[in-house]
């Protein structure tokens, strides 16, 4: 591909289609766009008419065509992807393709015959694509009702029906849940999973030797401690991995270096095999820089119990890290920032923002790579 071919892509408007959500006053997302997206899988041939022909329409009526594309592999070959946000100029430029096609020195196919026969599969392609539109994938919270014989999620954003009906397991329990699906136009959603919202929880990710952090931790559990009400809350602490190579799934890292990385696994360890102890360690933790075997052994844990987190330690520590790198990023998007705070499946700006937890004092700052 010659270099002024490319150059010549770089005056197109480059947009990247994202489903933005946001938290609101009313403890669920906003969902801000759900316009579909349409998306070609190209030949490096079809992609240079492609761009040919979008250069001469360019040209002629001095418009901008918005759309984004990136080089892949897909299946072992070299693959164009380009994505457009609506129908109609998708629409526009199968008809163009079809109208004038455009013969130009730098095509690398044989003679006019060949450019025909790749100018027809660009605009078959593009048909199947208009026939397959497709949406971000959407994190909702709301109440299932029913209405007639077709069950709906409400919530802040909004009435969503359910596109695969509603999920049995779910039924008459009563409680809000979080549904990950494909919201269309029509506000309509494919659920692809779901889960209930973690009623009355807090959730702290953090980093372990983030000072930040650790203030957070002993002022959520002092709090707790002190609750004289009926409803107190359930504190879960969650870690914060930092993933270093996108082509390696083992190489994690944390703002504060192995040792932190370590600290973070001893952490979820005791969390989930030994929750006796878990809270008194983070106390001890708090409070001494010792070896976490001496504050486990505080924590009044036996050698026998010790001698088993090591061993998960040396031997799952990078199952344990992807495990924790997976629920903190894919429930909450959540790759950096010591601490944060999510109550009730929803990410907070300020803790404060809670009526529960509007009187607690907490410095606001925190440990992130930015």
């Amino acid at each position: 591909m010659n270099s002024s071919f490319v150059r010549s892509l770089l005056r197109y408007s480059i947009w990247l289609f994202t489903l933005v959500i946001t938290a609101n006053d009313s403890n669920a997302q906003t969902v801000t766009s759900l316009s579909p997206r349409y998306r070609l899988s190209l030949t490096q041939q079809e992609f240079f008419i492609l761009n040919q022909v979008l250069e001469n329409r360019v040209a002629k009526e001095d418009n901008d065509i918005d759309l984004y594309w990136k080089v892949t592999k897909e299946d072992g070959k070299t693959t164009w992807i380009v994505g457009v946000n609506d129908a109609k100029t998708l629409e526009d430029i199968r008809k163009w393709n079809t109208g004038s096609p455009i013969m130009n020195a730098g095509y690398t196919g044989a003679d006019s015959a060949s450019y025909a026969t790749v100018s027809s599969s660009l605009s078959e392609k593009i048909g199947i694509a208009l026939q397959n539109p497709y949406w971000k994938q959407v994190r909702l919270t709301g109440s299932i009702i029913q209405k007639g014989s077709r069950w709906y999620l409400r919530g802040g954003e909004g009435m969503f029906a359910l596109k695969n009906g509603y999920p049995p397991e779910l039924k008459n329990t009563g409680r809000p849940v979080i549904i990950y699906g494909y919201a269309d136009s029509n506000d309509e959603l494919e659920v692809v999973r779901y889960s209930l919202v973690p009623v009355n929880t807090i959730e702290l990710a953090v980093m372990s030797q983030c000072p930040y952090g650790r203030n957070a931790e002993i002022a959520l559990i002092n709090f707790i401690d002190s609750y004289k009400g009926n409803d107190k809350p359930v504190l879960k602490l969650r870690y914060i991995f930092y993933k270093m190579d996108q082509g390696k799934s083992n190489d994690y890292t944390s703002l504060h270096g192995p040792e932190e990385v370590k600290e973070n696994v001893v952490q979820i360890i005791i969390r989930d095999h030994y929750p006796d102890f878990f809270i008194n360690y983070l106390k001890q933790r708090f409070y001494s820089t010792a070896a976490w075997e001496i504050l486990a052994q505080h924590t009044g844990m036996n050698e026998t119990q010790v001698r088993d987190i090591k061993n998960r330690l040396d031997k799952d520590s990078i199952t344990i890290i992807q495990t924790e790198y997976a629920y903190l990023t894919n429930e909450y998007a959540i790759y950096d920032g010591s601490p944060t705070f999510i109550w009730e499946g929803r990410k907070l700006n300020e803790l404060q923002d809670i009526p529960l937890f509007k009187e607690m004092s907490l410095s606001g700052e925190g440990c992130g790579s930015q």
